[in-house]
């Protein structure tokens, strides 16, 4: 936890473990919501349960942006790219 707060971790959001109810909003917490990455443990889990747990999870919008997309470009610093869709929780 603190090797993220300090920059130089980043934490995907896939595992057998990630299913557990609170976790999304406890990582968010403990590391930092510009500190995880959307994972789908693909192919053990299905993509859209696994996204569907970031958003139903109790945590601010701005989070969810961060997790499924914004962290992401800036990880494989890709810049801004234009979104095929709206981001609507």
């Amino acid at each position: 936890v603190q090797a993220a707060k300090h920059g130089n971790l980043w934490v995907d959001t896939s595992s057998a473990r990630s299913i557990l109810p609170g976790l999304i909003e406890w990582a968010v917490k403990e590391i930092g919501a510009e500190r995880l990455l959307f994972g789908s443990d693909t192919p053990l889990y299905h993509v859209p349960m696994q996204r569907v747990r970031i958003e139903a999870a109790e945590i601010t919008d701005e989070a969810k942006r961060l997790i499924l997309r914004e962290n992401a470009l800036k990880f494989f610093d890709l810049g801004q790219l234009p979104s095929s869709r709206t981001f609507a929780p």
